[in-house]
């Protein structure tokens, strides 16, 4: 398979978001700001220099250590920064014009994080999931497509029903949860994240996503509950997989 010049381009400039992305994933649910202070080891708190910031080639350079306290780096960052580089990449490749490129990267960069941060904290910050709710309605009017639409304000409207069916569905999963288990089965985060995906989504695909999301958990659940023997499993990343999977089919078909 030959990559196009664009789509190589555009890979490139993932990296680079991807960069940014991991700035939100470690910053965002200890409620730091992504803005300042610049990018630092977070065990010794030195401050990294241009060379040390460049996406991907920093962390072999380094070896995956800090150059001056030798802690690891977590493969989380080259990791983001791939999987952000593909994203833009196949991205532009399956659109190749500029709104519907915007709309892909951003919520996929979207479900990028949620993963990542709920899988490292078991949280989902609102500081992802209000805007990102604001984000999905705007991006729903101005490129109605997003919500399989032909008018600006049916994809208004749609989005806004997707928002309120995904949050109806996470309210219930969790009051179902707590009458059959006893305990919170289902968060607050979470149930904003519904709200988010179905802004972006609709209520028929945030609704499929939905139910698609434990055929993603049950092999991992069964693994972490019975051979890990953990008691909470973040549920976000599950979410984030079902999401991407119905979005990426929903773009090549």
């Amino acid at each position: 398979m030959i990559i196009s010049q664009g789509a190589l381009i555009a890979g490139l400039f993932g990296l680079l978001a991807g960069s940014f992305l991991n700035v939100c994933i470690w910053r965002l649910p200890r409620r730091e700001s992504i803005v300042w202070p610049g990018s630092h080891c977070p065990q010794c708190g030195r401050g990294l220099s241009w060379l040390e910031n460049i996406p991907l080639f920093s962390f072999l350079m380094c070896r995956g250590r800090c150059r001056s306290c030798r802690d690891n780096i977590s493969v989380r960052y080259p990791a983001v920064e791939i999987l952000s580089a593909f994203i833009w990449a196949v991205s532009w490749s399956l659109s190749s014009k500029f709104l519907p490129f915007l709309v892909s990267v951003v919520f996929l960069s979207l479900l990028l994080i949620v993963f990542f941060t709920d899988c490292e904290t078991g949280l989902i910050p609102d500081l992802i999931t209000l805007p990102g709710i604001v984000t999905g309605i705007a991006l729903s009017f101005f490129y109605p497509p997003l919500q399989g639409a032909a008018e600006n304000l049916s994809a208004f409207y749609s989005s806004l029903s997707g928002l309120c069916a995904g949050a109806l569905m996470g309210c219930a999963a969790g009051w179902l949860g707590k009458a059959i288990f006893k305990k919170d089965a289902f968060g607050g985060g979470d149930i904003k994240f519904l709200a988010m995906l179905g802004a972006f989504l609709g209520w028929q695909s945030v609704t499929f996503t939905f139910f698609l999301a434990p055929f993603f958990a049950l092999p991992f659940a069964f693994y972490a509950r019975w051979i890990k023997k953990l008691e909470v499993i973040p549920y976000g990343p599950f979410l984030s997989l079902a999401a991407a999977f119905y979005f990426s089919i929903r773009q090549v078909f």
